[in-house]
């Protein structure tokens, strides 16, 4: 149950929801299957799995949830495919040509007719609620899959405002920065890959993959006016991960020192098991994302009192 990726968002207001209450809040979006003509359904499963019911579960001021998207897949081969045989067919039996505003709308017709008989997937999204620093965390890279989990989230609970994580200092210019020093602060390490881009043109992309960023090729694109737009780094020899340049954290590996931890205890059955991950998972969470905001120079407090509410 470790996080992959960590897209990070500072709660407007103190989270004082008990897990029961959260629970009964999510219980009226719990997943349902897609109905015969629905695309796609969005819904709240417990994180323990399908054998649990309770739809939160609570461990040292940290909640989980966890989204399930149920997907019907009609892909669009599969629709032209037929969209061509029925044209086909009307063009033999009338002997006229099929215009593409009929062409169009029969493929419309042969989606909806298709599209009971596709078959169902289910993605699960995992994201926890920390009550201690005030954040929500999500385990995706992708903003669009986020959305989807603060949206219905903030259906469930009937308001939801999340405030911009931004800091004080620019984060292209401090990982510019800490490249080309090939050091950080203590306890922090620069890896062996990053992503440059050229501020004028942001499609000019170079990245760096197993290579010393210390090296003469990587330092002159620097020197030439590129910036640092992604950087792997290492936390105290406990968390790897890659920043971005809208802070988020990708490809997370939490190290060999996180993982002794788990290796000391007794672990009885798959209960104890995803507590004792999720437990050391969110500690070291705690940790390192509040020294790594500190690094870039502390979270900005908004110029506005109001803060961003999370939107359809």
């Amino acid at each position: 149950m470790w996080f992959k990726n960590a897209l990070i968002y500072p709660l407007a207001e103190p989270f004082t929801l008990t897990p029961e209450a959260l629970h009964d809040a999510l219980s009226q979006d719990q997943a349902r299957h897609c109905g015969k003509l629905e695309k796609q359904t969005l819904g709240w499963v417990s994180p323990l799995g399908s054998e649990h019911v309770n739809l939160t579960h609570a461990l040292q001021g940290c909640i989980m949830l966890c989204l399930r998207k149920q997907q019907r897949l009609l892909p669009n081969s599969v629709v032209k495919q037929h969209t061509l045989q029925k044209v086909a067919e009307i063009e033999t039996a009338e002997h006229r040509q099929v215009s593409t505003r009929e062409k169009r709308q029969i493929g419309d017709e042969l989606a909806i007719t298709l599209l009971p008989q596709a078959f169902t997937t289910d993605s699960d999204l995992f994201a926890y609620i920390d009550t201690r620093l005030n954040w929500l965390i999500i385990d995706t890279s992708s903003a669009n899959k986020a959305e989807e989990l603060t949206v219905l989230l903030r259906q469930s609970l009937g308001s939801l405002k999340l405030m911009p994580l931004a800091v004080n200092q620019d984060c292209h210019a401090m990982m510019t920065r800490w490249v080309q020093e090939t050091a950080i602060d203590a306890g922090w390490y620069i890896d062996d890959a990053c992503e440059l881009i050229d501020p004028r043109a942001e499609t000019t992309q170079i990245k760096c993959v197993n290579q010393d960023l210390g090296v003469a090729e990587v330092q002159g694109h620097i020197q030439s006016g590129k910036i640092v737009s992604k950087l792997a780094m290492n936390w105290q020899d406990r968390m790897a991960f890659t920043l971005d340049k809208s802070l988020n954290l990708k490809k997370i590996k939490f190290l060999d020192l996180v993982h002794e931890q788990q290796s000391e205890l007794d672990i009885e059955d798959k209960i104890q098991q995803f507590e004792v991950d999720f437990a050391i998972m969110a500690e070291e969470f705690y940790q390192c994302i509040p020294a790594l905001l500190e690094l870039l120079g502390g979270l900005k407090t908004p110029a506005s009192a109001h803060a961003t509410a999370v939107t359809a």
